[in-house]
């Protein structure tokens, strides 16, 4: 064999190998993507913040101190279709809405009968309102604290 031949094939075998680690990279690239884009929201993605029941009121089935672990839309009431079913006899069957916006929460009462509060302060119907850390919901006789 002489030294062109040689040059020749560790050209080619060079030229393989780039493009080897380069395709490496794009099925990688691809798989992250493909992974990130796959999570629609509210689709069971867990957003930043967690809901603790401080006074469980006349649900039997809650325990003081439960914790529920918040989507970025997360719906609460008295019926089965909510993302969290409450059992206390004053909660409506689609009392509140609760919403990651990414920055901070926001609380949507749904015209419910005995009305939802933040910090006892009334919540109006169908107008979101900004929660802060560690706000005190009041449904019914319920009482829960926005956590994380």
């Amino acid at each position: 064999m002489d030294w062109y031949t040689i040059l020749f094939a560790t050209r080619w075998v060079i030229i393989a190998l780039f493009y080897f680690v380069l395709l490496v990279l794009l099925v990688g690239v691809y798989k992250e993507v493909s992974l990130r884009l796959g999570q629609k929201p509210g689709k069971d993605v867990i957003a930043y913040g967690r809901l603790r029941v401080v006074k469980p009121g006349s649900d039997p089935s809650l325990p003081v101190g439960t914790i529920f672990d918040l989507k970025t839309m997360t719906s609460l009431g008295a019926e089965q279709d909510n993302d969290i079913v409450l059992g206390d006899q004053f909660v409506s069957s689609h009392h509140f809405r609760l919403r990651w916006d990414g920055a901070i929460w926001w609380l949507e009462a749904l015209n419910s009968k005995n009305g939802t509060f933040v910090n006892r302060q009334p919540c109006a119907p169908g107008r979101p309102q900004a929660l802060s850390k560690e706000a005190v919901i009041t449904v019914g006789d319920m009482l829960m604290e926005l956590i994380e």
